[in-house]
């Protein structure tokens, strides 16, 4: 369970709205962490931006950000 709470689409500002779409097409596995960063629109606009946009222009599977992001996750161990 993370520290702060999952914010949704209506709380997010207009702008950021977009991206959570994108979230939501793109990586519906990890709502828990683009949710919780969303607390930040700072954190969410360039975390998540940033990684939609690597994930769209790399040459590299979509699939292998997931494990990173999983691989990551284990070695920071975390509860998710």
């Amino acid at each position: 369970m993370p520290l702060l709470p999952l914010v949704t689409r209506d709380q997010l500002p207009e702008d950021l709205r977009p991206l959570w779409d994108d979230c939501e097409r793109h990586a519906p596995s990890f709502r828990h962490l683009w949710a919780t960063m969303a607390n930040s629109p700072t954190i969410f606009r360039h975390v998540w931006g940033q990684l939609l946009e690597l994930k769209r222009t790399s040459p590299v599977a979509a699939r292998q950000y997931e494990i990173g992001i999983v691989v990551v996750s284990t070695l920071t161990r975390c509860a998710y």
